[in-house]
């Protein structure tokens, strides 16, 4: 839900109040902040009912992420509806395994983000320039859908993350490779021990629920709750040479006892207002 959801007396979560988390880490860590969702950006929610996640990517748009990724609810109202609020998004949408009937990339969708972003070593000296590479993949979403369900073809999720770790280290020389995923906890599990050292960290979706994870394999995996009820922040401390030497994640937990960033709540009201 687009102004997040009433839990008691305490409304929880909210577009508006992590816009304002998003302006701060921004601010504070300039150029080198990435602001990525894994999955279910469109839907369910009494609005996307009603606008078919048209909602949902007006507003992602004014919080300029970095990068999405699918979940099954993209697929909510069709693979037509998706490939339309794809075009909309002025963010890209990550995909590696999801594919057409023809076996081609769903439509919009693009294999991985790759950029180049400064950064200072641990122990001070000259700032550097690392290589930090995103990727996206998830379950096989046809389990789940009830439309379109022939139009969608399907690479398995560990072989093609895995694949994809291993070309974004080795042939695309990232220093820092990080995976949304939307798949179960066990699954994220799996994949850490899978891809080893290639991948150094998780970001997934689809459990709705609050995790970080530290014992499976080379990469921690994190997941958020529902409507934003919780958000991680997570730092990368690199070496000299820009790759990971360890990871940090913070919690957020946001009510309305915290402040909102108002041009993006005028936006939600506006939608709010039309539904």
């Amino acid at each position: 839900q687009l102004s997040g959801v009433l839990s008691g007396n305490v409304r929880r979560g909210g577009m508006s109040r992590a816009a304002r988390v998003i302006q701060e880490e921004r601010a504070r860590n300039p150029n080198r902040t990435f602001v990525v969702f894994a999955g279910d950006l469109l839907s369910p929610s009494v609005l996307s009912d009603l606008f078919e996640g048209e909602q949902m990517v007006d507003i992602l748009n004014h919080l300029n992420l970095d990068a999405a990724s699918l979940g099954n609810h993209e697929f909510d109202f069709g693979v037509d509806t998706l490939e339309k609020r794809v075009k909309e998004s002025n963010f890209p949408w990550l995909n590696t395994n999801l594919m057409d009937e023809h076996g081609k990339l769903l439509p919009g969708t693009t294999e991985r983000l790759i950029k180049d972003v400064p950064f200072t070593p641990m122990w001070g000296g000259e700032a550097k320039e690392t290589r930090v590479c995103l990727f996206g993949a998830a379950y096989d979403v046809r389990e789940t859908m009830f439309k379109d369900k022939e139009r969608i073809s399907y690479v398995d999720v560990m072989e093609a993350a895995k694949n994809e770790s291993k070309h974004l280290r080795e042939d695309e020389g990232c220093n820092v490779v990080l995976a949304l995923t939307h798949q179960f906890s066990k699954e994220d599990c799996t994949l850490s021990k899978d891809a080893g050292d290639a991948l150094d960290l998780i970001l997934g979706g689809h459990d709705h629920s609050t995790e970080m994870t530290t014992v499976c394999g080379h990469a921690p995996y994190v997941k958020a709750d529902s409507d934003l009820k919780t958000q991680w922040i997570m730092t990368l401390w690199l070496d000299d040479d820009g790759k990971v030497n360890s990871v940090d994640g913070r919690l957020l937990s946001l009510t309305d006892a915290d402040p909102f960033d108002e041009e993006i709540h005028m936006k939600v009201v506006e939608w709010e207002e039309k539904g």
